[in-house]
């Protein structure tokens, strides 16, 4: 009886750690690399101008500036319409439980100009970040204007 106490103590304590392994608040590094792979998705899908695939990453509930998910849709084909190609530069992210802001230089090109903008402070639409259903997406700072 002794021995299967102590087997089912040794069980529990196992679970326990395994299970406060698995917490996502513990997991920045991979956070920053999962947001990473998402801007090199969305500069690919940008690239290849396919819509549907950069708007896999935006949250059901996005919200930037008052302007919800369908509008920014409506801006990003406007982009791609202007722009042949787009580069994240110098990215950086901060990530807070739940919550990532993600700091770069968008640069857009076309055959005549290239556009480099500072984000978030330019257009911030691709800079907040939620994890939500057990991934990262695009949300918007979720302020009305």
């Amino acid at each position: 009886m002794n021995k299967a106490f102590r087997y089912a103590g040794f069980l529990i304590i196992a679970l326990i750690m395994l299970s406060m392994g698995c917490s996502k608040s513990t997991s920045s590094d991979y956070d920053e690399d999962r947001i990473n792979t998402i801007m090199y998705n969305i500069r690919t899908a940008f690239n290849d101008h396919e819509i549907d695939n950069l708007m896999n990453y935006i949250h059901i509930d996005y919200l930037h500036k008052g302007k919800i998910r369908w509008q920014i849709r409506e801006d990003w084909l406007d982009r791609m319409a202007k722009y042949q190609l787009i580069d994240f530069q110098n990215i950086d992210i901060e990530v807070n439980d739940e919550n990532a802001i993600v700091t770069f230089t968008m640069k857009l090109q076309n055959q005549s100009e290239t556009v480099y903008s500072n984000e978030p402070n330019r257009n911030g639409d691709l800079s907040y970040f939620i994890y939500d259903n057990n991934d990262w997406h695009v949300f918007g700072n979720q302020l009305p204007e």
